[in-house]
């Protein structure tokens, strides 16, 4: 009876405790392994494994261990009688509701990767009141605070892995800047977080009682994953990925003119690039990929793939396309906080003599046998093509938003009016395609500057806005009629391109010296005195 009361007493006192490979059975550790990762830590929640899209942002991260690859921001415009207090406690309430928001990251641990979820973790919050400065002085400032929290890396052990700052530029008018890191939200839960702030808000503020769905958390996500047999897998993406041995390029003719290393004038190595259809367009398109049981991620790929094939010069292309990776089969998805998407190869053969919309089709069916495996780390996919592992195998990427349609912060919350809300991120590709497909559908490249000049980024999309308008007119016609007009079409557009870059320095010189120099211009777009 006394060794059990001693046992007893052992067992409630502070010098006890400790974790064993049973109390995380998600992050497949043995007890030496455990002891070294956690190294007498309390306050600990659950360890598990990384999900396939997390593994390879916490390796670029590693690498780069300064760098701001795969933080994000989302601002935007709050207008009402802000109450502090009920804005800070909301945001602690979402944080103690989701784990991956106190979900922390070991740079030590292997190639395999774990996280690591605290039990109490503090909301990261500032505010300054920029009222005593001019419009002008908070423009400039806003933004230069936007780009440097944007460029500050984050520590991945020591959560929350997201800032939020409040600056209140008004009476009844805040600035609210949230950046975080894409390891521990995609931009389908970085909206649902903003959702619940804003009901809890609106909740505390009116003293109701809050009523929030229970959801469940990351890691059965992961135990999800967990049961997933990748044997299938590495069969289909060899197969995939056979014979394919030179990576899709953008060529000169899309980066000529451009210096290495080159900025824009803000400093920026970043720059965007956009284009959207008219409502009229938007429907026509989304009538054509109905009538030919198409969908529009598929049709605007294809439209991409036409482009690379352009500048490539290959009927054989590739690029990487963003999955929701949301499982349908995993109840209550829909409503879980984490990194679910996951990017993959979208290899693309071209087939000149095929119809149009019958090899969209098989585009479209290549699609849906490719969702079965979608789950797939890219580093093994990496691993099983024929390309060398220091080779990428893409260097474009699209992303196809399709959040529910509910996910608007247009409406009040609280007494609050959510206005101007923005999205940016700091990718680790030289250039992304992001898709928009409501309520008109829209398209913006973010590109890499010391890669390609904003012109050649301005005839890419031009390419695909032809493509995609030739698909409802010729969808009968083979595909390299499509080619052929693509390619008449963007050299039409370089030679207007290049007879206004030639007129525009013309008039310059002509400022310069106020003489108007005799200039001859001839049909491939020459001068010459």
């Amino acid at each position: 009876m006394e060794s059990l009361r001693a046992i007893i007493t052992h067992c409630c006192s502070s010098e006890a405790g400790g974790y064993t490979p049973s109390d995380f059975p998600l992050a497949r550790l043995n007890q030496r392994e455990l002891d070294e990762l956690l190294k007498g830590a309390r306050n600990l929640e659950d360890v598990y494994a990384l999900a396939p899209m997390q593994a390879g942002m916490l390796f670029h991260a590693l690498y780069s261990p300064d760098s701001a690859a795969y933080c994000m921001q989302t601002s935007c415009t709050i207008r009402g009688a802000l109450d502090m207090g009920a804005f800070e406690n909301a945001w602690q309430h979402v944080v103690r509701r989701h784990p991956i928001l106190r979900t922390a990251f070991p740079s030590d641990h292997g190639s395999e990767g774990v996280q690591i979820v605290h039990r109490d973790v503090d909301a990261k919050i500032s505010s300054q009141d920029w009222r005593d400065l001019s419009s002008d002085q908070r423009a400039t400032e806003l933004a230069r605070f936007r780009e440097a929290d944007r460029t500050r890396a984050f520590d991945l052990f020591s959560p929350p892995l997201f800032r939020l700052a409040i600056f209140q530029v008004g009476e009844d008018r805040y600035e609210c800047v949230w950046t975080y890191h894409h390891l521990v939200l995609d931009g389908w839960s970085a909206y649902l977080v903003l959702k619940e702030v804003f009901a809890s808000y609106g909740a505390f503020c009116s003293g109701e009682e809050l009523q929030l769905a229970k959801v469940r958390p990351y890691a059965d996500y992961i135990a999800w994953l967990h049961q997933k047999d990748l044997s299938g897998a590495e069969v289909f993406w060899r197969q995939t990925l056979r014979a394919f041995v030179r990576p899709t390029r953008l060529t000169q003719e899309a980066a000529a003119g451009n210096v290495p290393g080159e900025t824009g004038e803000d400093g920026e190595a970043y720059d965007e690039e956009r284009i959207k259809l008219s409502a009229t367009e938007t429907t026509a398109l989304q009538n054509f990929t109905r009538q030919h049981r198409l969908t529009m991620n598929s049709l605007v790929q294809g439209a991409w793939a036409l482009v690379l094939n352009h500048y490539d010069r290959s009927n054989d292309v590739l690029f990487g396309a963003t999955v929701t990776g949301r499982p349908p089969e995993l109840a209550g998805v829909e409503s879980m906080v984490g990194v679910f998407i996951n990017t993959l190869p979208v290899r693309v053969q071209i087939s000149p003599d095929e119809p149009l919309r019958s090899w969209l089709s098989k585009l479209q069916d290549q699609q849906t046998e490719q969702h079965r495996y979608e789950h797939t780390p890219l580093m093994r996919i990496q691993e099983w093509s024929e390309l060398s592992s220091r080779v990428a195998l893409f260097e474009s990427i699209m992303v196809f938003e399709n959040f529910p349609t509910d996910f608007s912060l247009r409406q009040q919350h609280g007494g609050l009016q959510i206005l101007n809300v923005h999205s940016a991120i700091n990718e680790n590709y030289p250039l992304i395609i992001v898709v928009d497909p409501i309520p008109e559908l829209s398209i913006h490249i973010k590109y890499d500057r010391s890669r390609f000049p904003g012109a050649s980024i301005s005839q890419m999309l031009r390419g695909v806005e032809m493509i995609l308008r030739a698909s409802v007119a010729h969808a009968d016609s083979p595909v390299r009629d499509v080619e052929n007009a693509l390619s008449r079409f963007l050299d039409r557009d370089r030679l207007r391109t290049h007879r206004a870059r030639k007129a525009a320095n013309l008039r310059k010189l002509q400022n310069m010296t106020g003489k108007a120099p005799r200039v001859s211009i001839d049909g491939n777009g020459n001068s010459g005195n």
